[in-house]
């Protein structure tokens, strides 16, 4: 792993807290770590994972454990990470099968900046030279040199919290590369905005329920239907809330979260915090911070609210839609909201 930015934070301290981390980390997870160094901006490792667990995970949980903890503890990171990540995204990895295992080790013994005969006698961080026999057969197959990312590195997105899991509805993972808005606020001009989906077709001014890559597209006509305009409307104001809430979650703070999610609060849309917080819990926005901010291992709260908030701007934006379910529940009167009524802005 590459400390963002490549400043040379993994001293002193906060060098022994990172390495307590990482080992605790590994250790819950059946890793073994049979040598590595540490140096001032950048980690490699030479691990050995159990077949069952994806390096990506292993990854995931290290990063996110690390940088979480670490800017707790060390208050001077808040100020040069704006977000809550000082890891760079991205890792190099391959296994031992296509090198020799003598041949990392000697890699790991010479490597530039701190050999790491000298940080193990100095911190304890790794065992030093075990050989893989010592461990059980099945792991030698899932043996990985991991040499954590430098700034050039491909990003990808196994270091985000959704990553991984899957949609309890549709059994499809919750983020996909290229499934991100992004919507250009520049693009936004009300009534000559249509919604479309990921290939360009014109999305029906219905339920709004984004499956990923969906954008707004300017018109050089205004639309005269007011759903559509009002549907690519809602599209605007939840497209950017679910890239923030799977995709860039790491990079906010609690302030960035409130401005974002400002026209749901102001229209009383998912203020009422739920009575306990669990998978199946209808959060509120401030909920679904703290939820997040904890690491779990499960979306379908974070999902569910995401649809609700959507569901229930429909609410307020159609008037000639019918909300009542096929089990005769009407969303929009349980939660109070007159049909039709409009959508306030901040």
């Amino acid at each position: 792993m590459a400390i963002k930015y490549r400043h040379k934070v993994l001293r002193g301290l906060m060098r022994e807290q990172i390495r307590d981390i990482i080992r605790q980390s590994c250790a819950e997870m059946g890793v073994h770590i049979v040598k590595g160094v540490l140096a001032g901006d950048h980690v490699h490792m030479f691990i050995s994972v159990p077949p069952q667990i994806a390096l990506s995970k292993v990854m995931q949980r290290i990063k996110w454990r690390s940088s979480r903890r670490g800017q707790m503890e060390f208050p001077e990171l808040r100020k040069r990470y704006w977000g809550r990540r000082f890891w760079a995204r991205g890792y190099f990895s391959t296994t031992s099968g296509n090198v020799t295992d003598n041949v990392i080790l000697q890699y790991l013994d010479t490597c530039d900046v701190h050999p790491v005969s000298s940080i193990a006698k100095r911190l304890n961080f790794f065992e030093r030279g075990v050989m893989m026999q010592t461990f059980p057969p099945f792991f030698k197959a899932a043996t990985i040199l991991l040499l954590m990312s430098s700034p050039g590195a491909t990003e990808d997105l196994s270091d985000l919290w959704s990553y991984g899991l899957t949609s309890v509805r549709t059994d499809e993972p919750l983020i996909k590369e290229g499934d991100q808005h992004r919507i250009d606020p520049a693009v936004l001009r009300y009534g000559y905005n249509v919604a479309v989906d990921a290939s360009g077709h014109t999305l029906q001014s219905t339920a709004v329920r984004l499956h990923g890559g969906e954008q707004l597209m300017t018109t050089a006509n205004y639309q005269e239907d007011a759903s559509s305009r009002e549907f690519a409307r809602i599209v605007s104001i939840i497209a950017p809330i679910l890239d923030a809430i799977l995709y860039d979650f790491e990079k906010m703070e609690l302030s960035d979260w409130r401005k974002l999610t400002e026209t749901l609060t102001l229209n009383g849309i998912k203020t009422t915090p739920a009575a306990s917080v669990d998978r199946r819990s209808i959060l509120s926005t401030e909920q679904v911070w703290d939820y997040v901010q904890a690491g779990p291992s499960d979306g379908s709260a974070v999902m569910r609210y995401l649809e609700e908030a959507g569901l229930e701007l429909e609410c307020l934006a159609f008037s000639n839609f019918s909300f009542v379910n096929p089990e005769g529940n009407d969303h929009c009167a349980e939660h109070g909201l007159a049909v039709g009524s409009g959508i306030r802005s901040p």
